[in-house]
């Protein structure tokens, strides 16, 4: 499916392609290769970005373990695997807010400070945006608004 869905974005010339994913509990920022195995030799075809579950459980709440912990681990080896990841976050809770103009598509990702509380706060945590005519995540040094 993966395939056939770049395929199409290829053979017709589909640029600027912005995939907004989640249901897996993490946030992320990639680059969606042609050929993951031999990206960045392969070109991007997309980016994608993932939001975190606001309440449901994540890795470090999965496992019972301390938040950053076990799960920098393993997001060292996602990256180290996957060099189209930009960036993953497998234990905090929250949002993201997507900033679309005709020049870039910006992901500003908030955590919650206890997802259990009532009056839980958010604060702004990373953002990554995607230029026009790149197809390719950066890291932006602060939130749209």
């Amino acid at each position: 499916d993966r395939r056939e869905l770049i395929g199409h974005l290829r053979e017709r010339g589909i640029t600027d392609t912005v995939f907004l994913t989640g249901d897996v509990h993490m946030a992320w920022a990639n680059d969606v290769p042609v050929r993951a195995a031999t990206y960045p030799l392969s070109p991007s075809a997309a980016t994608e970005f993932v939001v975190t579950s606001v309440t449901s459980g994540n890795l470090d709440d999965i496992l019972r373990v301390a938040p950053h912990t076990v799960s920098l681990v393993a997001a060292a080896a996602v990256r180290g695997a996957n060099r189209h990841v930009k960036w993953v976050d497998m234990d905090s809770h929250g949002y993201g807010v997507l900033d679309v103009t005709a020049g870039h598509a910006q992901m500003d990702y908030y955590v919650l400070s206890d997802r259990t509380a009532r009056d839980a706060t958010s604060s702004w945590a990373r953002s990554y945006r995607t230029r026009r005519g790149t197809q390719k995540a950066e890291r932006a040094d602060r939130p749209v608004r």
